[in-house]
């Protein structure tokens, strides 16, 4: 376990001093560093599959892993496309702090996941749907930093939003084909399935209203925001509303 806490500390240092650096306009350098701390991100969900054994999006901690992956790579591509404007300065903050909840999957012993999770619909379920969440991770992110500082335009901002609600569109078409392979059934009305549903209308809300002159600017951003925390919530939360509310569901990731 040595080695996973050594890429674990490592990405996390680095997304901290990229998010200092990012915020002072260093591009190349931001990019340099923010760059490293995925590659040992990425060397810390491999090592982690290796060891498990098995497809390593099967738990809550292990999809926010891979979440916080893909939201780190999401970030970088679309500070390449602003050409280093630094708009989405507070990305790599957030993503630093979101780790140190993460460190908790790595503590725990794998175990095989159930017979239903070994279909390949739901790999590529969890896969798409962990990178919408990073992409709606990235853009709420951005949208804090526009609200924080509102000199500083959220450029790529409407692009992160489109790629998050695409891929989570995907996620839910292919849940539900996994659903019904599955258990009979297309949608089944569950906690999670109803923070899924939540999330992309509130995306869908975004790519309406945007267009109106009078949502455009910190509204816009508001909404973004919220939005991030629903997406979050969804993470993180519903485990827990799940146990005070004594359901029943198979999944709650």
């Amino acid at each position: 376990m040595g080695e996973l806490w050594t890429l674990y500390y490592g990405a996390l240092a680095s997304w901290f001093i990229a998010g200092i650096v990012w915020w002072v306009r260093k591009f190349v350098l931001a990019l340099g560093i923010e760059l490293a701390g995925i590659f040992l991100w990425l060397a810390l969900l491999l090592s982690y599959g290796l060891k498990a054994r098995y497809w390593p999006l099967s738990t809550p901690g292990e999809f926010f892993l891979v979440t916080l992956g893909f939201a780190a790579l999401i970030h970088l591509m679309a500070e390449i496309m602003v050409r280093g404007k630094g708009a989405g300065w507070m990305t790599p903050f957030a993503m630093a702090m979101l780790a140190l909840w993460g460190k908790e999957t790595l503590r725990t012993v794998p175990f095989p996941p159930p017979p239903a999770f070994n279909s390949i619909w739901f790999q590529f379920h969890t896969l798409t749907a962990s990178a919408a969440y990073g992409a709606f991770l990235v853009a709420g992110a951005t949208a804090l930093g526009a609200i924080l500082r509102p000199d500083r335009e959220p450029y790529g901002l409407t692009e992160e939003m489109a790629v998050g609600y695409f891929l989570l569109t995907l996620s839910m078409l292919i849940g539900a084909l996994w659903g019904q392979l599955t258990w009979g059934n297309y949608w089944a009305w569950n906690l999670k399935e109803l923070w899924t549903l939540a999330l992309w209308l509130m995306a869908t809300l975004y790519f309406h209203v945007r267009p109106l002159h009078w949502w455009k600017g910190r509204k816009a951003w508001i909404l973004v925001t919220f939005m991030a925390g629903v997406m979050l919530f969804s993470l993180l939360g519903t485990a827990w509303l799940a146990r005070k509310l004594t359901l029943e569901t198979l999944y709650i990731f």
